[in-house]
């Protein structure tokens, strides 16, 4: 579901959370300020680039998983990117998954476990 009042392709940490009941402390790492820059609005792949800001506290991040993600959470996990290094990936006429609406990173602690909270964007709505 796209959010009417948000820019496309500029993310939230926030609103999904909230959406899905999350209880999210403020000591979770969690990536900021996600944007998507697509460069063919193709509805069946995805070919732009997805960029942005570490956690506030990266002290216990590890890495960043990029993954896309459907409407009922299911995920599917593109890469890993190293703390430190610069966030972004770009996508090169990947496949969009089936149900999947948007792209979400989750912070990934020195021993591999996600942090609950994570940073989404919508990269086109595809329940039109």
């Amino acid at each position: 579901m796209c959010d009417e009042n948000r820019p496309h392709g500029v993310g939230s940490n926030e609103a999904l959370q909230q959406r899905e009941g999350d209880k999210v402390e403020n000591s979770i790492p969690t990536a900021q300020n996600l944007f998507y820059n697509d460069l063919n609005n193709d509805d069946i792949q995805v070919n732009g680039i997805l960029t942005w800001d570490g956690a506030t506290d990266e002290a216990e991040v590890k890495e960043y998983h990029v993954y896309f993600v459907s409407q009922s959470n299911v995920r599917t996990l593109m890469t890993s990117i190293p703390k430190g290094s610069l966030y972004e990936y770009t996508f090169t006429q990947v496949d969009v998954p089936a149900n999947s609406e948007k792209l979400a990173v989750y912070a990934v602690d020195n021993s591999d476990v996600e942090y609950p909270a994570h940073a989404w964007v919508n990269y086109f709505n595809l329940t039109l």
